[in-house]
């Protein structure tokens, strides 16, 4: 996944050829942002093989990190 607002980040996916990804933020400094929470989403199956759209808005989830 490829998302650029100003940086560009890929994130790979939990599995192989997977649709749900898993991240933490980190700020300037390298410090997790939030205590580390974790946001958990998945890419909607219109995304299959890949999203089409240049924005898809997903739903996610967080955890404590």
């Amino acid at each position: 996944m490829n998302g650029d607002m100003g940086q560009s980040f890929i994130v790979g996916a939990t599995q192989p050829q997977g649709t749900e990804f898993r991240i933490r933020v980190r700020d300037a400094d390298d410090r997790l942002v939030a205590g580390g929470r974790v946001y958990t989403f998945s890419l909607p199956p219109t995304c299959a093989p890949r999203c089409s759209a240049p924005f898809t808005a997903v739903t996610y989830t967080t955890t404590a990190g």
